[in-house]
């Protein structure tokens, strides 16, 4: 006789139970990566492997307080990042696409992202772009960037400039001059949209060849 079990008709319950168990750790897993990539982002890291290490370790739990009195040095606490200390240090390009492995790769994701640094954090969101860069950008747009976030995007360019930042700065205005629809989306704004955007636009380029030139 033919097992129930093997019905199309009926429902595998473990089956199910394992793809939900994986799809919650999963979850888990991204949202601590994503809590720890905002922490790296708030200490304002000086390099990748500083913000590798912190999303790394983003599984480990603070040691309590009966474990760290009178215990002896034991094995470093990130392996994983003590063995890669030796390593010749990473590249700007290849540093750039690891750290994209922990950032939105959608127009929704980062949204979320954007709105969650909130309105009263400009440096928060300014090493966020900058930790993009253009190419990430224009990939997260790829449909198209709405002009009121392009707006905001350039209030915090345009005021979070800081020197050393200038080549970084003109990336990310090429980027965002690539994305598409974005001449289409000027013409059809209000006029003074339209020449407010040129001329902050302006601004924040002339703030990086002036500091670049320096």
């Amino acid at each position: 006789m033919k097992s129930t079990t093997d019905s199309p008709d009926v429902i595998n319950f473990s089956a199910l139970e394992r793809e939900l168990q994986s799809a919650v750790e999963a979850d888990k897993k991204y949202q601590r990566e994503n809590d720890a990539r905002f922490r790296a982002i708030h200490q304002k890291v000086g390099s990748y492997e500083e913000f590798r290490d912190i999303v790394l370790a983003s599984h480990l739990k603070p040691l309590e307080r009966k474990d760290k009195v009178g215990a002896p040095r034991a094995l470093p606490w990130n392996t994983l990042a003590s063995n890669n200390k030796g390593q010749d240090q990473t590249s700007c390009d290849n540093m750039k696409l690891q750290i994209s492995e922990f950032q939105p790769r959608t127009a929704s994701e980062f949204g979320r992202d954007w709105r969650r640094l909130g309105s009263g954090n400009p440096d928060e969101k300014y090493h966020f772009l900058l930790s993009l860069s253009g190419d990430g950008l224009r990939g997260i747009f790829r449909a198209e960037v709405g002009f009121g976030l392009l707006g905001e995007f350039l209030e915090v360019l345009s005021r979070g400039l800081q020197p050393g930042d200038e080549s970084a700065m003109i990336d990310i205005l090429q980027g965002l001059s690539k994305t598409p629809r974005l001449n289409q989306s000027l013409r059809l704004s209000k006029k003074r949209y339209n020449t407010k955007y040129q001329h902050m636009m302006r601004i924040v380029y002339y703030q990086a060849i002036k500091c670049h030139s320096l």
